[in-house]
């Protein structure tokens, strides 16, 4: 997602317990794209929780409140 001159990333995981592992893709593209700001990994439960300082991960049916 692009606000400006800013990206914001977006990965969908099928699973319940999102770890740093889960992250990795979103921090490679954080790292290659240095106009992102943030990841957000999407799963396919009910927690929220930072995975790593620019990773968030969260429910993906969040995104629909």
């Amino acid at each position: 997602m692009e606000h400006g001159k800013k990206l914001l990333a977006f990965e969908a995981k099928l699973t319940r317990n999102p770890t740093f592992n889960d992250a990795k893709t979103l921090l490679n593209f954080i790292e290659e794209y240095p106009r992102t700001i943030r990841g957000v990994l999407l799963h396919a439960w009910n927690s929220i929780k930072w995975l790593h300082s620019k990773v968030i991960s969260m429910p993906w049916w969040r995104v629909f409140e």
